[in-house]
């Protein structure tokens, strides 16, 4: 990554981790049913194992496990800039209508 991704000011964006110069995906595709607990467990094992070079941060599109909260690694994707979304969020979806798909809570009235 780095480049123009990390020369942009973290708070110019919604996107707060701009530090890896690198970004990792561990993916896992099999067609035999029987082979899933080995598959997903060689998965997770190799996720650890590579996570432990990393910042700690998630990109989006891909947090991880199957069945995650519609919010799963939102707080930490967006970091700092989490309370200055949820305060937008709070104006203009009220109603946390756009609720799918990494949700942004509104942050609660004063």
């Amino acid at each position: 990554m780095g480049g123009a991704i990390a020369a942009a000011d973290p708070e110019a964006t919604v996107f707060a981790q701009r530090s890896a110069p690198y970004l990792v995906s561990v993916d896992g595709m099999w067609s035999d049913p029987a082979d899933d607990d080995e598959t997903i467990a060689w998965v997770r094992s190799a996720w650890e194992d590579v996570a432990a070079y990393g910042n700690g941060g998630v990109y989006l599109n891909f947090t991880g496990l199957a069945g995650e909260g519609y919010d799963a690694g939102v707080d930490t994707a967006f970091a700092r800039n989490l309370e200055r979304l949820a305060s937008v969020k709070a104006t203009y979806d009220r109603g946390n209508l756009f609720r799918v798909h990494h949700n942004i809570r509104p942050r609660a009235a004063a």
